[in-house]
């Protein structure tokens, strides 16, 4: 009885340990892909009108 309440207790321990630490030192995939060269949103008007103003057409 005493060993399967020693088992418990290290189960919890690891595991306890181990969630903390993939949390602390991993980043999750969302923060890995995000990045300041990516323009979400007005990529033009709606109505099919001229494009907006890029470095490109400058």
């Amino acid at each position: 009885m005493k060993s399967m309440a020693l088992g418990f207790i290290a189960i919890a321990v690891i595991a306890t340990g181990a969630w903390f630490a993939l949390e602390t030192f991993w980043d999750t995939t969302a923060e890995e892909r995000v990045s300041n060269s990516v323009r979400l949103g007005e990529a033009g008007s709606a109505d099919g009108g001229e494009p907006l103003e890029t470095e490109a057409t400058q």
